[in-house]
C-alpha cells in the first residue's frame, strides 16, 4: 500500500514472482478519500514458465497438461502445494509429457514445485 498526499505522479513496480504460462493480468486497485476505483489493466503474456515447463489449460480441470523441456527432471518428483504451502499431492515424472490428474484438488490456484528449485503457478 503506498499513501499519497499530493496530486503528483507516482511510480509502482511489481514482481509476480509465479506467474502463470499463458496471459496475466494485472491492474491496481486505488482507493481515495471518498471513492475506490481500478487502473486500466494491464497484460503480459508468459510463454514458458519455469526454465521449460509448461502446464495447461489455465485454468485446469481434471488433468493438467505438463510438458518438460529439460530431461534432468525424468524420474524426479514434483509437488503440488498450495499457496499456503501445504503439500497436495507427489507426482512422479515418468515421461517429458505427462497428464496429472488433479480432477480431487479444490478450485484455486496452486503452485508445482520441481526438483531443480523451479515453481510454476497453476489455477484449477
Amino acid at each position: 500500500m503506498v499513501t499519497a498526499n499530493s496530486m503528483s505522479d507516482f511510480t509502482y513496480n511489481f514482481t509476480d514472482q509465479y506467474p502463470i504460462t499463458g496471459l496475466n493480468y494485472y491492474r491496481l486497485r486505488i482507493a481515495e478519500l471518498a471513492k475506490e476505483s481500478y487502473s486500466q489493466g494491464g497484460r503480459l503474456w508468459f510463454d514458458n514458465n519455469g526454465g521449460g515447463i509448461s502446464v495447461f489449460p489455465v485454468p485446469a480441470g481434471k488433468v493438467l497438461r505438463l510438458r518438460i523441456g529439460n530431461s534432468n527432471l525424468l524420474n524426479t518428483n514434483m509437488r503440488i502445494l498450495d499457496l499456503t504451502g501445504k503439500l497436495q499431492m507427489i507426482y512422479r515424472v515418468s515421461n517429458l509429457n505427462g497428464d496429472i490428474n488433479i480432477g480431487f484438488l479444490a478450485g484455486g490456484s496452486y503452485i508445482l514445485e520441481c526438483n531443480d528449485g523451479i515453481h510454476v503457478r497453476f489455477v484449477k
